[in-house]
């Protein structure tokens, strides 16, 4: 009974020291930090560490096994995203510039812009690539948790780094404070998802500070900002807005200029891709049905059947 204990035991540490190698040889090849680690593996910090250097005192078996499958779920999603080529990291289509210079006009002649419209037209990505291009831009982006004004306030209290304060109207001033001195931009994206009081409390750091401030989101955000049946008591809202970009979905060359970007010059591919961006999701759909198409055409050009192949199993449409 001894010896097999010892057996045991030596197996066990030899299992315990294959994986702690492993890991160690993954974190001096990849931009990975032991913290990462951690939390993704569900691990205390400071229990990994000592792991690592072989001098944890507690279960060395039962963290091993945690790590390796850590390092399973890693490595398969390496290579799994290894197969998807990364593609252009911006495009600036058609729709994108009429985006962005609705941006650059609210940032420098400090007015409010609306952009609204389809999903899936590039309104994110372009918003996105704006501010890094440019200083002094805040971005939130709002969620149905934003739906309280109180919770709105506080993101964008956040974006412009100020402390948020129990009142409401405490935080709405130092925000229009550090707004004043950044003589900069708000961007709201997924305005959607905020009522109107909301908008007209954003609208008012405008008036208050005389920053730019661009609203976007899809239909509903007009809807929003207009007031429907309410129009004549969201007139003081409504009427700030000095330039309105509706955007209904992209365009066939969008797609193509999306395409071009990737390479791809087959006349075929660009029909097919422009029947795509039409369709809900836009250029979304688009990049999607790209990549799965890379990973289907082997070795071969990326041709119209491969196209095909991705969206019907993107969509489910069996084959």
């Amino acid at each position: 009974m001894v010896v097999n204990a010892v057996l045991n035991n030596n197996t066990s540490d030899d299992y315990v020291d294959g994986i702690r190698d492993r890991l160690n040889q993954v974190l001096d090849g990849a931009i990975l930090t032991p913290a990462r680690v951690a939390d993704e593996a569900g691990i205390n910090a400071s229990r990994l560490s000592q792991w690592r250097m072989g001098k944890y005192k507690g279960d060395n078996l039962g963290t091993a096994k945690a790590i390796e499958r850590w390092l399973d779920t890693y490595e398969a999603r390496q290579e799994a995203q290894s197969e998807l080529p990364a593609g252009p990291a911006f495009v600036l289509t058609d729709t994108a510039n009429r985006v962005m210079n609705a941006i650059g006009y609210a940032h420098h002649a400090g007015d409010i812009v609306l952009i609204y419209g389809g999903a899936g037209v590039g309104k994110t990505e372009t918003i996105k690539q704006y501010v890094s291009e440019h200083s002094g831009v805040c971005l939130v982006t709002f969620t149905p948790a934003h739906n309280t004004m109180r919770a709105a306030l506080n993101s964008i209290a956040h974006c412009v780094g100020v402390q948020v304060r129990r009142e409401t109207n405490f935080t709405f001033d130092l925000i229009c404070d550090a707004m004043k001195r950044r003589k900069g931009l708000l961007i709201i994206d997924e305005a959607q998802h905020v009522n109107a009081n909301t908008l007209d409390t954003i609208r008012a750091i405008h008036d208050r500070t005389g920053c730019g401030i661009v609203y976007s989101g899809n239909e509903l955000v007009y809807t929003n900002l207009t007031g429907g049946d309410r129009a004549a008591y969201l007139d003081r809202l409504s009427s700030r807005v000095g330039m309105r970009l509706p955007i209904k979905k992209a365009t066939a060359r969008d797609a193509r200029q999306l395409a071009e970007a990737w390479g791809i010059t087959d006349g075929e591919v660009h029909k097919l891709l422009a029947d795509i961006a039409g369709k809900p999701g836009g250029l979304r759909g688009v990049t999607k049905v790209v990549k799965l198409a890379h990973m289907f055409r082997g070795g071969d050009a990326l041709g119209a059947k491969h196209i095909r192949a991705a969206f019907n199993q993107l969509n489910g449409v069996a084959a």
